[in-house]
């Protein structure tokens, strides 16, 4: 899946160490409510077993530079519900130098594209600190809206953190 800078992939074997790096920054655990690291044989079986949305309920994919062929993140739906048609999407551009560019924007259209036109997908929704004022705006600015907040929902380090909900309903439907 095409944008004009970045493109989504599947999972490859190669992928492996970048995986093995975003996943084992503690920085990043409370993005995904991991508390421990995660072995390179658990990164490489996930990678393997990489299946369809509708049978795992979940589905990655990396964001690479068209032009470099680099990865610089990673692209999830998860939470996946065919029934209600919704899933949760997430985010990570794994490098400092790489975010502000615009790419997560790209890669977040690409995404809400392919979930509304290819899977059917009638909202994504998505759940952000309240205090990371950067993503928020990353989100409204593509349409996202805010449905709630979640008072004292993630624990960091000896502070509790508020977390805002943001939905994305499929405007083409109506």
């Amino acid at each position: 899946m095409n944008g004009e800078r970045v493109q989504l992939r599947a999972l490859e074997p190669g992928d492996l160490d970048d995986l093995y790096a975003w996943e084992n920054n503690a920085e990043y655990w409370h993005l995904s409510n991991n508390s421990r690291p995660f072995s390179r044989e658990l990164l490489r079986s996930f990678i393997e077993s990489a299946d369809d949305i509708f049978v795992s309920r979940q589905m990655r994919f990396i964001i690479e530079l068209k032009n470099e062929k680099r990865s610089i993140g990673c692209l999830d739906f998860y939470d996946f519900d065919p029934l209600n048609q919704r899933a949760a999407i997430g985010i990570l551009i794994g490098d400092e130098d790489d975010r502000k560019q615009g790419y997560a924007t790209e890669a977040l259209n690409i995404a809400a594209l392919y979930a509304f036109n290819f899977l059917g997908m009638h909202q994504l929704h998505c759940s952000v600190l309240l205090d990371n004022i950067a993503s928020i705006r990353l989100f409204e600015n593509l349409g996202y809206v805010r449905c709630g907040i979640r008072k004292n929902w993630v624990r960091i380090g000896q502070e509790w953190k508020d977390e805002v909900l943001l939905q994305l309903i499929n405007s083409r439907e109506n």
